[in-house]
C-alpha cells in the first residue's frame, strides 16, 4: 500500500529546508536540487509541489510570516493582561530585532522583498502582508492612545507606517552589519521611539 503524504506538511518541510539554504548562502545559491537534498526528498518530488524556485521562496516567506502571526495570536490569547503599549512594544521587538533566533526568517523575508521588486505576484503578496501589519500597528497605537499611554496628537496611520518602515530598516541593518546594530541597541532605539510618542 502506498504511503499517504500530507501535502501541507510536505510543503512546510520544503519551506524549512529553503529557509536553511537561504540563511546559509543567499537566494542566489538556491536551486531545486539543493532544496531536494536539504529536505531529504527526491528531485522530482520538489516539482510535485513547486514549479519554480520563486514558488519555493514564496512558500518559505509565507511560512516565516505565518509563524510570526501564530506566535503573536498565541501570546494575545494567553496574555489577556498587559497594556496596549507593552503589546505594541512586544510586536515591534519580535518583528524588528535580528538575533540568532530570528536571523533565518529575516534572511528569507529580505530575499522575498528583493525578489518582489521585479515579480508582480510577489509585490502583490508583499502588499497584503504589509497592509495587515500596518493595520495591526494602527489598532495597537489607537488602543495605547485610548489608554492614555501615548499622545492623542499623533497621526495613527502615519505612525503605524513609520514603525513598519523602522522595523524594515532594523531588519536590513541587523542582517548586513550586525556588529553595528546589536540586538540590545535595536531594543533601546525602539523603546526610545515609543517613549517619544507619549510626549508629542
Amino acid at each position: 500500500m502506498p504511503k499517504i503524504v500530507d501535502q501541507d506538511e510536505r510543503k512546510k518541510h520544503v519551506a524549512k529546508a529553503t529557509i536553511r539554504i537561504i540563511a546559509r548562502s543567499g537566494f542566489e545559491s538556491l536551486t531545486m536540487r539543493k532544496v531536494a537534498n536539504e529536505a531529504g526528498i527526491s528531485y522530482g518530488s520538489v516539482f510535485h509541489y513547486f514549479d519554480t524556485k520563486d514558488a519555493v521562496l514564496l512558500e518559505a516567506a509565507r511560512y516565516v510570516i505565518n509563524l510570526q502571526i501564530e506566535s503573536i495570536q498565541s501570546e494575545s490569547k494567553s496574555a489577556r493582561t498587559g497594556s496596549p503599549l507593552s503589546k505594541l512594544k512586544g510586536l515591534l521587538l519580535r518583528d524588528a530585532v535580528v538575533d540568532k533566533s530570528t536571523y533565518d526568517g529575516t534572511a528569507v523575508w529580505t530575499a522575498f522583498v528583493v525578489a518582489a521588486v521585479h515579480n508582480e505576484s510577489f509585490a502583490q503578496e508583499h502588499e497584503k502582508i504589509s497592509s495587515r501589519w500596518i493595520a495591526t500597528l494602527e489598532a495597537l497605537l489607537q488602543k495605547a492612545i485610548d489608554a492614555g499611554e501615548i499622545s492623542n496628537k499623533i497621526n495613527v496611520r502615519d505612525e503605524a507606517t513609520t514603525l513598519w518602515v523602522l522595523c524594515a530598516g532594523f531588519n536590513q541593518r541587523g542582517l548586513i552589519k550586525p556588529k553595528n546594530l546589536k540586538p540590545g541597541r535595536q531594543v533601546k532605539l525602539i523603546n526610545t521611539y515609543l517613549e517619544k510618542l507619549a510626549h508629542v
